[in-house]
């Protein structure tokens, strides 16, 4: 199981507490050297307060967006092959 889904299973946020405590959940990871955040680079519509981060073990990638009324933030994992077929630019290394 990755550790993004340990952190938070559901895609959407109930509450702003919520958020935050994902929010500090992913910096105590990144402080301990299990996860990096990456830029995001692609092509569509994003919400400005997107960030992605990666599992340095898998690889796997989850975008954080913050709750931006009426939206309640979403907490999801990026699938690369949806981005690379479309000719995007991913961040992978």
């Amino acid at each position: 199981m990755s550790i993004f889904y340990d952190m938070h299973q559901r895609n959407s946020f109930d509450s702003w507490r919520d958020f935050t405590e994902v929010q500090r959940m992913v910096k105590e990871a990144i402080e301990r050297g299990f996860v990096e955040e990456i830029p995001v680079s692609i092509v569509r519509p994003l919400p400005s307060s997107e960030t992605w981060y990666r599992e340095k073990a898998t690889g796997e990638i989850y975008s954080l967006a913050e709750p931006n009324p009426p939206a309640r933030g979403s907490w999801v994992p990026i699938h690369i092959d949806d981005f690379v077929s479309g000719g995007s630019t991913l961040p992978i290394q």
